[in-house]
Parts: structure tokens; sequence; C-alpha cells
């Protein structure tokens, strides 16, 4: 056995403890002093002294528990009810005329050999309480917090300096250990509160808490104070700034930057440019708009594209009002906010948050990047996507999930004049492949047809049927229509010159005339 002062000095003097070295010692002490308190009874914390060490185990005889005792007069007298301004701290400061010098005193600490007159902290790990003959499971809870501030902290309360120490840092004790974990941090700063009114009321759920501190919710205040407190002063503005970035992250479903759903007030340029007259397997891959080709080296380096080279606004009915919605929308959020808001999705990201039961499923934009749209006025309206510049960035709610979940620092931006996207998705493959080798990140870059073409049909459809309740004069005929391969459609049976054909599918394809929209099956 080490009496426990020894065995502070010991470990301080090699460098000090970690979070787990501080909890394998602390935690059998408190789960003592819990079981004492179940008995009805105090543990011998007024003082060191009768405080033993066995390998790192800090632990106290069971002859050494004793009864509570009480001083009520003292506790009414001492530690009043807080009045309309809370005081978190008094100095007293000491003018010497004939030195010209002053010297500072802190009146929350106190010399232990004078009559208290206000709560403070004594030397030597003594709760003031116990100087006035007050001594209950509260006051206990003030000695197991300067226990775990000397063992957290690397401080011996026993001298002047160290307690002065902690007492001017105990609510920012970063600056005495940066690398103390926050949920310690809190703890400590409740637990050796002097008002007994301000302290955890009972030591049962803090043990508790201390036992399963990673999986504790930490307190703003704490994480950022912790982050701070990492960086030299010139670097902490940054750090500050980005931790209250953090905060105005909304990760419910509500947010469309994290799960993504497609809006009367955006466009899918993919879908919209599926031509719909034809069959699937007559499609070829570059009549589809991605991230590719002309359109992406015209992004890329700045230029304004015409959506009239990839889009059919004859077959596509509802492009127009769509995108009149989007600019307009875009423009007011200018006039109100005073800067361009209308982005440009280049890829987006479909993962799952493996760490939760069951996974929850994101579908995420990856990459957004600044864009105009501008309707030019002619004969035939033309629409042109402006870049405002070449600069895309990568989602941030997406970038604070990922550090945050798995440790992955994605950049904020990418130069698309410079950098290739698929630098970002071999960077990201790989980073996810070093931290789960079993998890592959894997690039879809060629569009699905038989998908895509669902999907776009499907939403011409909705147009046409919101068209026709609304009165808009979109006529569909069934009967008698002319495909102009020879086939007739009439009386729901499909014929071709005089043998009765079924048709073989149930999806359906749009063919715009003038005036007249005519539908039928298509055959594979």
């Amino acid at each position: 056995m080490t009496p426990f002062h020894e065995f502070l000095r010991a470990r301080l003097a090699a460098g000090g403890f970690s979070t787990g070295d501080v909890l394998a010692s602390f935690l059998p002490l408190a789960r003592q002093v819990v079981d004492a308190h179940a008995s009805g009874r105090v543990a011998p914390l007024d003082g060191v002294a009768a405080l033993h060490v066995e390998g790192s185990r800090i632990w106290f005889h069971d002859d050494a528990l004793r009864p509570p005792s009480t001083a009520p007069a003292e506790l009414r007298r001492l530690d009043r009810p807080p009045g309309t301004v809370e005081v978190l701290s008094e100095r007293r400061r000491t003018l010497d005329a004939g030195r010209a010098d002053e010297r500072p005193a802190n009146l929350e600490i106190g010399s232990g050999d004078e009559p208290l007159a206000r709560p403070v902290y004594l030397p030597g790990w003594s709760c003031w309480e116990h100087a006035v003959g007050h001594h209950d499971p509260i006051s206990d809870v003030f000695s197991l917090g300067q226990l775990l501030a000397s063992l957290a902290c690397g401080l011996d309360l026993a001298e002047p300096a160290d307690l002065e120490a902690f007492v001017s840092n105990r609510r920012n004790l970063f600056a005495l250990s940066p690398r103390l974990h926050p949920v310690l941090a809190k703890a400590i700063v409740k637990m050796t509160e002097l008002s007994r009114r301000d302290r955890p009321q009972e030591l049962a759920t803090l043990v508790h808490n201390l036992e399963h501190y990673r999986d504790q919710s930490v307190d703003f205040d704490f994480d950022l104070a912790s982050a701070a407190a990492t960086v030299p002063g010139g670097g902490r503005r940054p750090v500050i700034l980005g931790k209250l970035r953090e905060r105005l992250f909304e990760l419910s479903r509500r947010n469309r930057l994290l799960h993504f759903r497609a809006t009367l007030s955006s466009l899918n340029l993919t879908h919209a440019s599926v031509p719909l007259s034809f069959d699937v397997q007559q499609i070829r891959p570059e009549q589809i708009l991605t991230w590719s080709g002309g359109f992406a080296d015209a992004i890329s380096s700045g230029d304004p594209v015409s959506l009239g080279g990839h889009l059919d606004f004859t077959e596509q009915l509802y492009l127009p009002s769509v995108l009149d919605r989007v600019r307009t929308d875009a423009a007011r959020d200018t006039a109100e906010f005073g800067f361009e808001q209308l982005r440009l999705a280049i890829c987006f990201l479909r993962w799952a948050n493996l760490k939760e039961d069951p996974p929850e499923h994101y579908d995420s934009p990856l990459v957004l990047l600044p864009v105009r749209l501008v309707k030019k006025k002619g004969v035939r309206d033309s629409w042109w996507l402006q870049p405002l510049g070449t600069e895309a960035e990568v989602n941030p709610v997406v970038r604070h999930l990922f550090a945050q979940l798995h440790g992955i620092a994605l950049p904020e931006t990418i130069d698309l004049s410079e950098v290739r996207l698929d630098v970002l998705y071999e960077d990201l493959a790989a980073r996810i492949a070093a931290s789960e080798p079993g998890v592959t990140l894997r690039k879809v870059d060629r569009p699905r047809i038989d998908l895509i073409h669902d999907l776009a049909r499907r939403r011409l459809d909705r147009y046409r049927r919101s068209a026709r309740l609304a009165g808009r004069g979109v006529e569909v005929c069934l009967s008698g229509a002319v495909h102009p391969l020879g086939w007739r459609w009439r009386n729901g049976e499909l014929f071709h010159g005089e043998a009765v054909q079924r048709p073989r599918t149930v999806d359906w394809a749009g063919l715009v005339g003038v005036g007249v929209a005519v539908r039928w099956p298509v055959l594979r």
C-alpha cells in the first residue's frame, strides 16, 4: 500500500495520468463512497490521510467510515441563497505605496487558520464544510471532485500555487490540461462548486456517467473550450468559428443537404434530358446529360451552357414552368440575402451510417457549384446555365458528419478547373478502405437507362395529369392513334393491319405533336 499523496507526487513526476489512468484510479474510490452513502455513512474524505493506493486503485479501510455530522446554522450563515446578481469570483488587490506594487488575492481561497466568512477552497483537499463541523454525502461529492481534478489536471492541491491555478482556471480546465476529456471537465466543475445547491445531489448517477464517459453527450461550452485549448492563440479564432458553424447544422430529415428529396423548386437535369419518344433500348448514353463530355468541360471552365442543347423543351412539357420557378426563387433569395444561393449538384453520395442499428441511409448532394439560371427571351425562349466560378463546395453537412462519425476529413472546396472529380472519389475511397476494408465506395458514372427513363416518364405523366385537372387543354388521344410504324390502338388492343397484338409491357412513352399528346405502349 502507498499513501495517496506519495502516489500522486510520483505519478506527476513521471508525466501524469491519461484519461484511462484517471478513471482506473478514481472509480474504485467513488464506488466505495457510493456504497458508504447507501449504508447511511460518509467516507473519510476530510483530507487524504485515510486514502491508500494499491497498484493504481485508490481506496480506504471500511472501519474509517463514520456517521454524518451536521451544522445547519453554519451552513445557513455561509451558504446563503443567491441574490439577484450571481458572483462568479471575488478578488482583493493590495497596493503597497512604498514599493509601488500590488498583490492580488483570490477571496475564494482560504488559509484554513481563520474563521470562515464565506464558502472557500482550502488547501490539502479539505472541504469548507468540514471546517465548520458539517460532513454529509454532498460534502463527499466536493472532496471527490477535488481528487478527480488532481488526477485529471496533474495538480497537487496541498501546494498553494497548484490550488491557486485550479481555482483560477476551474471554469476552463483545458488551460491546465489541453488533453482533458470534456466529460471529466464537466464533472469536475459541477462537483467542486462551493455552493452545495449547485453540486450533484446523487453520486451514483455521476459515477455511472464517468464509467460510460465515451457515450455521454458533451456540452457545447466544454467542447468549444477543449478545441480552443489545443490550438495556439493565433489559430483559435478559426477553430471557434468552425465549432459555432457546426452548431447551425440541422441533422434531421428536414435538411435537404443531408436527405435530398426532389421538389418543385429543383430540377434533375439528367432525368429531364431523357428522350421519351424512343424505345429504351435505342437511347444512347451520350443523349443523357451527365457530368461528362462537353457539358463538364464548359462548366469546369466557367463558360455558360445552353440547356437547349441538352434538353428537349417540346417533349418535356414541364421544363419551362419548373425552370421559371427555380429562376424566380433564386432571384428572390439573392434579393433577400445578398448572395447567390442556386447550386448545381454535380454528384451525389448515397451512403449509410453503419454505427446505427438499423443503419440510417442518406442521399446527399456531395459537390455543389454556385450557378445562375438565365432566361433569354425570343421567338423561342432559351435557357442558359452560367457558373459563378470554377470553385465548387463539398457539402458542409456531409463533411461535418464524416468528421464526427468516421474521422474522415473531406476538403472544403474543389477547383474544377484544376482537379477532376475522380481525384475526390479516389481519395474518399482510399480513406474508407483504410478505416474499414469491408466497406467500399463504388462510382456510378454511367446512366442507368431503364431507371432514368421510368422516372422521367413518370414526371411527365404527373405534369399531364395536373394540367388536365387545371384545365390547361393538354389532350390525350387513345382511340385511333396511329403509330409511325403502322400500329393502331383501338378498343384497348394494339393492331398492326388486321392482326391483334397485345402489348408486351406496361411501360408508356409520350409523343408530343402540335397541340395534342399521343401515347402508346413501348414494345420491347
